[in-house]
């Protein structure tokens, strides 16, 4: 996985949202590449460092832990989790009855699940991307993902999707709706 060797207590990891840059949340959410919890990974490549990858691996749960428990599931991520849910029942359900037509709604439901997960983000990352320029929008100025934390970032997103609301209200009992 990594090819120049360091010893592991020189390495130095991201350990939670406040210090997480919201570029590396971005890239290990897109590439699925827990490299980017190292801090200054670029400046090194490493292998043979032991428990390198289930360190990390533990890293990624207790930082997205961390997000869930701070920010929630998203509306996509509550569908996704609905469709995956009902996909194992189903496979179960096929597992004791061999019903040819569970096997036709397993298949569609894999389809659903298939294109929700295609929706929500891209190879290139544009819903980031979209999500950036409106907090940018919002901010009245530009944001470096290098340096704002991930929870700085969906704390922005929360404020706007707050506000949002407020100004629908405001809207609704003014009866322009």
């Amino acid at each position: 996985m990594f090819s120049k060797s360091k010893k592991d207590n020189q390495i130095k990891y991201y350990k939670s949202l406040d210090d997480l840059p919201f570029y590396n949340w971005k890239k290990i959410y897109i590439e699925k590449d827990l490299k980017y919890l190292i801090i200054n990974y670029e400046n090194g490549i490493f292998e043979n460092i032991h428990n390198l990858e289930s360190k990390l691996e533990l890293l990624w749960t207790k930082i997205y832990d961390e997000y869930i428990n701070d920010f929630g599931f998203t509306k996509k991520m509550e569908r996704i989790l609905n469709l995956e849910r009902q996909i194992s029942i189903i496979t179960c359900d096929i597992w004791i009855q061999n019903n040819k037509f569970l096997r036709n709604k397993l298949a569609i439901l894999k389809k659903q699940l298939e294109n929700e997960k295609k929706n929500t983000l891209d190879e290139k990352g544009n819903d980031y991307d979209r999500q950036t320029i409106l907090i940018e929008k919002w901010l009245q100025s530009s944001i470096n993902i290098k340096h704002t934390s991930t929870r700085k970032y969906f704390t922005y997103l929360n404020l706007i999707d707050e506000e949002s609301k407020k100004y629908n209200l405001k809207e609704i009992k003014n009866g322009k709706d």
